[in-house]
């Protein structure tokens, strides 16, 4: 989009050049010679510096939007994926389990940490799993199965 409106920038400025061309054959005194040093050249100074910069501008959009393509793709991947693990949950089967125990540096304050187990993992070691698994305490008390899932 940037780099057609900066095309067609492009070719009126071009146009323009001839147009100049054409006046400056026919015009040739002091006038014409001060018009061209100091306002033509001038023009075609903030015309080559603003073009450049819509360029590097057009370039940082363009990959950006195709940042932004890529972030939409990933979403809609996430969306389906969600929609898959909605209609068949891999958690089927698996159980919620709490831990008991403190956190560190607060020894006096009991407090709790859920956690989940797969089908396949042995509820005899639900304390052993329950250390492994527990980022916020660090003295687990006792851990307990509340319910499958």
């Amino acid at each position: 989009m940037f780099f057609r409106q900066i095309s067609d920038f492009d070719e009126n400025f071009k146009f323009l050049d001839r147009l100049n061309i054409l006046l400056f054959n026919v015009w040739h005194d002091n006038n014409a010679d001060a018009y061209r040093t100091q306002s033509i050249e001038q023009l075609e100074m903030f015309y080559r510096n603003y073009v450049n910069e819509m360029r590097q501008k057009s370039n940082e959009l363009k990959a950006l939007e195709s940042e932004i393509n890529e972030l939409v793709e990933q979403l809609r991947s996430v969306v389906e994926d969600t929609r898959m693990l909605a209609t068949d949950p891999e958690i089927r089967g698996c159980l919620l389990c709490t831990a008991y125990g403190r956190k560190p540096g607060i020894s006096d304050v009991l407090t709790h940490e859920r956690f989940v187990m797969s089908p396949n993992e042995d509820t005899h070691y639900v304390e052993d799993i329950a250390m492994s698994r527990c980022r916020y305490l660090c003295n687990i008390e006792s851990a307990s199965i509340d319910e499958q899932l």
